[in-house]
């Protein structure tokens, strides 16, 4: 008996069922002057037959992303720094990096983004921590989430309080 015939994703094109990503880790520059963000990405692949993949990609800094949106300083709070935030709903997390961006796939992610001073990174993600000397913050999700959730804001951020809790 053959074995069925696997159809791609229809979010992604993808031939999912062939293979299980099992992390993406993220390197990202953030570059508010330029509007510009450039990284690269590691996709860490096992094929059913268990044969392990790592996949590299380098993408260069672009301005027109179509899910990262920059609010220059005058929009913001503060008018002095720019505002940063990606909208990863559905299939348009692709266009913030390289991926399998379908539900059918999911996967832990990590992600080092370098950013100027004074602008404090946040992400979709369950751990951070931040090195100020290099003006890194580094974060981890540990629970398997589709692409489409991974999301990042950066800018003039301070924290404060929502509610009694």
């Amino acid at each position: 008996m053959a074995a069925p015939e696997t159809l791609p994703d229809v979010a992604s094109a993808s031939s999912a069922a062939l293979f299980r990503l099992r992390h993406l880790r993220l390197g990202l520059d953030l570059r508010p002057e330029a509007r510009a963000l450039a990284g690269c990405l590691v996709l860490e692949l096992r094929r059913l037959i268990c044969l392990i993949y790592l996949l590299l990609f380098f993408f260069p800094s672009f301005y027109s992303f179509r899910q990262i949106w920059w609010l220059d300083p005058e929009l913001t709070y503060g008018n002095s720094k720019p505002f940063v935030f990606t909208q990863g709903h559905s299939v348009c997390n692709r266009s913030f990096f390289p991926c399998f961006d379908t539900p059918a796939v999911k996967c832990t992610y990590s992600a080092v983004v370098k950013a100027p001073a004074g602008m404090q990174v946040l992400m979709s993600a369950t751990r951070s921590n931040y090195e100020e000397e290099e003006g890194v913050y580094q974060f981890y999700m540990e629970y398997p989430i589709p692409a489409y959730l991974v999301a990042l804001v950066a800018g003039d951020l301070v924290a404060a309080e929502v509610g009694p809790r």
